[in-house]
């Protein structure tokens, strides 16, 4: 057993184990963070309307309030101004996976664990842990569940498929201001890369990897490159 677990960070196996055993084994993990748009968050002017408005700098959020000042300061309407561009459509305070799949429990879940609340209560008896119990008052899932539903009101619009994909091409064509629950993995773009492999055609395989260039454009520059290189095999026809 040891031997097919020596991939795996300790780090990982631990928060999977209960009194040094282990209850279950990581199929994935990631880094969630906030990609956001310093050219705004920058401006000076931007900057003097969001401190008169909300009576603190403005800066990457450090808390869910903050979050939700920040979306509803940067969402703007036709006509509006926003930096030193007149806008010819609508601008968002940020993109949320709130579509529906996986993507937006790991959105909800950031914010509950940020709140210092959990989904379930472990149940003990006699320092065993027996197990694990959905309290019906619980006061932080519903604070989660209320600064959600504030956030979606200056969140891109989102269907039922919107995820990753969605708010990373959201952040990259410029429509939103921050991407707050940004998960940087891997596995994700290596899956597209598979998928760009098998596209019927030349054409539609360069279509397609340039379309990944906008997810390439929001990962850390030592990840990108080691994707960069796979996408040039792509590219390359």
């Amino acid at each position: 057993m040891e031997h097919y677990l020596e991939p795996y960070y300790p780090s990982l196996l631990n928060i999977l184990s209960y009194e040094n055993e282990i209850h279950a084994i990581p199929y994935n993990n990631y880094v969630m963070g906030n990609h956001y748009r310093a050219d705004l968050f920058e401006h000076p002017v931007e900057q003097a309307n969001f401190i008169k408005r909300y009576g603190y700098p403005l800066a990457p959020p450090q808390t869910v309030q903050q979050l939700v000042d920040i979306g509803e300061f940067f969402t703007r309407g036709i006509g509006e101004q926003l930096a030193d561009t007149k806008l010819t459509k609508q601008f968002y305070g940020m993109a949320l996976m709130s579509g529906l799949r996986p993507h937006i429990n790991d959105e909800f879940s950031a914010i509950l664990w940020g709140l210092d609340g959990k989904w379930m209560t472990p149940i003990y008896k006699k320092n065993k842990l027996q197990h694990f119990q959905v309290d019906s008052q619980n006061s932080a899932l519903v604070e989660t569940t209320m600064f959600y539903q504030k956030l979606k009101q200056y969140a891109y619009p989102a269907d039922s498929q919107f995820a990753f994909y969605e708010s990373a091409q959201a952040m990259a064509n410029g429509q939103v201001a921050m991407w707050p629950f940004a998960i940087t993995t891997y596995g994700a773009c290596h899956l597209k890369l598979n998928k760009i492999s098998k596209a019927a055609n030349s054409k539609s395989r360069k279509s397609q990897a340039e379309n990944l260039i906008t997810v390439l454009m929001l990962l850390p520059s030592a990840m990108t490159a080691k994707i960069h290189k796979l996408l040039i095999g792509y590219l390359n026809i």
